[in-house]
């Protein structure tokens, strides 16, 4: 049987996870929550839709920071390729 968490609960345990010293898993453990479940939360927040207040300013700032770190992840990820470097035998 799942459980049904409320959207402020879901919020808190999103920004706990990501503004304090505790990894995801401690976060998730002290909870009571599956891991994957807390990085569910968490990738939804990130992904979540942009706020319908009409203010443009905030819509335009929420959309390059987004699209930083993408290009930021795809950086990462690529510096994590394995590259082959050869040894010169002499």
């Amino acid at each position: 049987m799942s459980k049904i968490f409320s959207e402020s609960f879901k919020r808190d345990a999103v920004l706990l996870a990501l503004t304090s010293r505790f990894t995801r898993f401690q976060v998730a453990s002290e909870l009571g929550l599956d891991l994957w479940v807390l990085n569910r939360w968490i990738r939804e927040f990130e992904e979540g839709p942009l706020p319908d207040n009409g203010d443009a300013r905030l819509v335009e700032e929420i959309t390059m920071l987004r699209a930083e770190n993408d290009a930021l992840r795809a950086q990462i990820s690529a510096n994590r390729q394995p590259s082959l470097h050869l040894a010169q035998v002499n």
